[in-house]
């Protein structure tokens, strides 16, 4: 607002005066927000919580005794089909590696295999794969590393983070790291000042966040203030005073539950798809159950049917890398003829 004065002394001059703005009916609306997301969320956990440790339990122990005939039969065809994928697995990657037929690829993977050298035999392959040669960039990946990453478990590829960061240049690194760290703590620091100090939220039950606060900005432990954000903007603290912090907290607050209950609402979903789900409500009546146990019986035959059309299609496979092996050659008397002065067909 802006009023004008006219005097004769002191001529024209202007004054701003200040509008003051009641910040109450927006605090009102974002608590009321935050409440209430805070309300859909503990409805969320508590369904979820309710499917996964009572109906899921359940339903996996009726399963297990209803459909124990169509499940060990479904188990025992899954360990054949893992069985004879890793031996097509196996040969497909050896023939590829060295060059070789995929019959004589399975003849020296079953050899070997019988003899207990399969490791052996993938040894020398990398022996004699030239092991002094480097891959080029520019030609792609190297043809073993899908095998090596495919025999092993994910831990024992994974690198050790100091390692990873030893190889990085060293142009990367920031002289100013130092520097950065400290602001970041400090910032941090602020942020739970805001929440936590007793001046400004004069709730109860702070009292040992804010001196984990006040322990962890002293030593510069910055995963310690983060760990100790996290409990605040996930709401494990619920005796905030949201009349005492800023409306900008208030926001972050509701946008990290936010967040949480949009996850829970995707595995509920998730958890909605499973024959599991009102299992309870299910086997209270005899026809649910049977219509039930019906319809599980139908997936699981299709399963299995499925499976032996897979096994069906690699038992083929394998059995004509077994029969080729064992097939005579048309062309050894030929030779043997043409050493003698004969004649032989040329083709």
């Amino acid at each position: 607002m802006t009023r004008r004065h006219s005097g004769k002394s002191l001529g024209h001059s202007s004054s701003v005066g200040l509008i003051l703005i009641d910040a109450r009916p927006r605090r009102h609306e974002e608590r009321s927000r935050y409440h209430s997301r805070n309300r859909q969320l503990d409805q969320a956990t508590s369904q979820l919580n309710n499917f996964e440790n009572s109906e899921l339990p359940a339903f996996k122990q009726w399963f297990e005794r209803e459909l124990a005939s169509p499940l060990s039969i479904l188990r025992k065809l899954q360990q054949q089909l893992q069985e004879l994928q890793g031996v097509v697995f196996d040969v497909e990657h050896y023939a590829g590696i060295t060059g070789i037929s995929r019959a004589a690829a399975y003849r020296q993977i079953m050899t070997a295999k019988a003899a207990g050298n399969l490791d052996q035999l993938w040894a020398d392959v990398l022996k004699s794969n030239d092991p002094d040669s480097q891959v080029d960039d520019d030609c792609g990946e190297d043809p073993f590393a899908t095998f090596r990453a495919s025999s092993k478990s994910a831990e024992d590829h994974d690198e050790p983070y100091n390692e990873r960061e030893a190889r990085r240049p060293a142009e990367t690194a920031r002289p100013s790291a130092a520097t950065a760290a400290e602001d970041y703590a400090k910032s941090l620091y602020r942020r739970l000042v805001r929440v936590l100090h007793p001046d400004m939220n004069p709730a109860t039950g702070l009292e040992k966040l804010w001196e984990e606060v006040q322990q962890a900005y002293a030593l510069g432990d910055i995963a310690e203030l983060e760990r100790l954000q996290r409990v605040i903007l996930k709401g494990e603290a619920r005796t905030i005073d949201l009349e005492a912090i800023p409306i900008s907290d208030i926001i972050a607050l509701r946008k990290v539950v936010e967040t949480r209950l949009r996850a829970l609402r995707k595995a509920l979903r998730e958890a909605k798809q499973h024959p599991a789900w009102g299992f309870s409500a299910k086997a209270k009546g005899q026809a649910k159950r049977q219509d039930l146990k019906r319809s599980l019986s139908g997936a699981l035959a299709m399963d299995m049917q499925v499976m032996r059309a897979e096994l069906r299609d690699l038992e083929r496979a394998i059995t004509h890398w077994a029969k080729a092996q064992m097939r005579p050659k048309s062309h050894a008397g030929r030779g043997r003829d043409k050493h003698r002065g004969g004649h032989s067909a040329s083709y």
